[in-house]
């Protein structure tokens, strides 16, 4: 056999090799688009968004950004170590760079989150529902417009618009076999503090998402939380069905200042939607849920003076309030109490909303 001949053979056996591995680390990979290394989490994220979501158009952007940056190998790798607390100590801060996590926080970093880093949707659903423990959330001044009425939802009207910059620290999403493999309940908080090498402070953070994810669903209420984008996806169509779209705020431009309502539309005619709202934890966690009698609208923000359009929100609208707790801050912004009045509130960049796709 000619040494070109056993070039050739030996390609064909690498390539041979090579989707193998493909079919074994990442099964029923659909396509991959672009330049996306087809062994990545992120390229199996969009495999399993083109598997489990047939409207036919592309995953968000925003979303797919915030997926594991791991090769289908780390995956693979640290999925042993994570079930050694004691190698998985020794290589954690390779593990967190690698997987882009958020460890090895103490009470400096507390005091900085604390004054500028912890956005409202951090603690909203703590105060959410009747029957929650409230005592451990201070809300202090809301900023104007961070509430509102339907009245002010109109195409002309001029509102100051809330902080739209979701100041969390950025953190990505762990694969499902890793998430499954950590643990996630208030009651193993010691355990998880050790993992992440975190301080009292900062675990009291965590505390705070694992309580929020442990409340009891409200009355009409369907809730989940995630830390993968299989698991978003899987409870996105769980509540309503395949045919799905993620509707999202575009940018941050018209935080903080006065801005003009342009065309507003209610997005599926005001049937269900699901929101995912980020919490704080040392992975990307986000708070899903579905609320009875909660729709979303789409709104094209202006500039007061140019009436040119510089972004395009989201706005969700609680019809029936009567299960939310009395100490929920847009009763006291709106003046109002539980069951009297609806709720309006934007949503921040990080936001997102899931609907059926028209």
């Amino acid at each position: 056999m000619s040494s070109t001949s056993c070039a050739a053979s030996s390609s064909q056996l690498q390539l041979m090799l090579s989707l193998l591995f493909v079919s074994i680390i990442i099964p029923n990979v659909i396509c991959v688009t672009g330049d996306e290394n087809p062994l990545t989490a992120k390229a199996y994220a969009l495999s399993y968004w083109e598997k489990h979501v047939t409207a036919g158009l592309p995953i968000s952007n925003m979303l797919m950004e915030k997926a594991s940056p791991l090769t289908s190998a780390q995956v693979a790798e640290y999925g042993k170590i994570v079930d050694d607390p004691k190698v998985l100590s020794e290589r954690l801060r390779e593990f967190c760079a690698q997987a882009n996590l958020m460890c090895f926080l103490n009470s400096a970093d507390y005091q900085r989150m604390q004054s500028s880093a912890i956005s409202l949707e951090d603690n909203f659903y703590c105060v959410y529902r009747k029957g929650s423990d409230e005592k451990d959330n201070k809300w202090g001044q809301l900023p104007p417009g961070t509430f509102f009425r339907e009245a002010m939802l109109k195409p002309g009207t001029l509102i100051t618009m809330p902080e739209l910059t979701d100041k969390l620290p950025i953190r990505s999403f762990l694969p499902r076999p890793l998430v499954s493999k950590i643990p996630f309940a208030s009651q193993k908080l010691s355990e998880i503090k050790n993992i992440f090498h975190a301080g009292d402070d900062i675990s009291s953070l965590f505390k705070r998402a694992l309580d929020t994810c442990e409340l009891e669903a409200m009355p009409g209420e369907t809730k989940r939380c995630v830390a993968s984008i299989e698991d978003m996806i899987d409870f996105a169509t769980f509540v309503l069905g395949k045919n799905v779209v993620i509707r999202t705020t575009d940018n941050t431009v018209g935080s903080n200042s006065k801005v003009l309502l342009g065309d507003i539309k209610v997005i599926n005619g005001g049937k269900s939607t699901v929101l995912c709202h980020q919490q704080f934890y040392p992975y990307l966690l986000y708070y899903c849920h579905s609320v009875k009698n909660t729709h979303v609208y789409e709104v094209d923000i202006l500039d007061p003076k140019t009436k040119f359009k510089i972004n395009h929100g989201i706005a969700t609208y609680h019809e029936d309030t009567a299960s939310f707790s009395p100490k929920h801050p847009a009763f006291a912004a709106l003046g109002s109490s539980p069951g009297k009045t609806e709720i309006y509130h934007g949503s921040s960049q990080n936001d997102f909303a899931w609907v059926i796709a028209d």
